[in-house]
């Protein structure tokens, strides 16, 4: 963050305080000590960000966190890949930067939100990736898409499900967008 912002200093030497400058593009921001949240979001930030290369950890380091992420695993039931799901990466992300802000003594239990206001967010996350599919398959009509679909049977609880989703191509890359996910019953009801 300190590395783009700095203070603004005075014709008399003293700094003016609940303003930061940006050292790139000069563009003032008013700023106080309790939050960033405003900064974070200034261009010259974002774009170094982006440009930052990611560090590696030392081993000792590497070596704790395959130790608490085991146990947590063991603990808590969870599958092993757990460790390989990417919105699992953006959640330690998510608390990387809040260490970053706020230094090493946050209370994490205060951070971390009860069951229930996940399950009061679920509708709102819900209708931000519905507005994105239907904007990307909006993009995607202009070019082409196609679709497959998918079904599949869940053997220990006797369903079966279908999936449809859509392929398109976007900078240069496939872009796969799950239109839809239903469980067909199960093996009783289909005789």
């Amino acid at each position: 963050m300190w590395s783009i912002f700095s203070s603004i200093i005075n014709g008399d030497g003293e700094e003016i305080p609940d303003f930061v400058v940006c050292k790139n593009c000069k563009h003032v921001y008013s700023y106080n000590t309790r939050s960033t949240s405003n900064l974070v979001k200034h261009k010259c930030y974002q774009l170094q960000r982006e440009n930052t290369e990611k560090i590696d950890v030392d081993i000792a380091t590497k070596n704790a966190v395959t130790e608490a992420m085991t146990r947590w695993v063991i603990e808590a039931c969870r599958p092993f890949a757990i460790v390989e799901d990417k919105s699992f990466h953006d959640v330690l992300q998510s608390y990387v930067n809040i260490g970053v802000k706020f230094g090493s003594n946050v209370n994490i239990k205060q951070s971390i939100p009860h069951s229930t206001t996940i399950a009061r967010n679920i509708n709102g996350i819900f209708q931000k990736c519905f507005e994105s599919v239907k904007e990307s398959m909006r993009l995607a009509k202009e070019t082409g898409f196609s679709l497959t679909c998918d079904m599949w049977s869940d053997s220990f609880q006797n369903k079966h499900f279908l999936a449809l989703t859509a392929h398109f191509v976007k900078k240069g890359k496939v872009i796969k967008k799950l239109l839809g996910f239903k469980c067909m019953g199960d093996e009783r009801s289909t005789g």
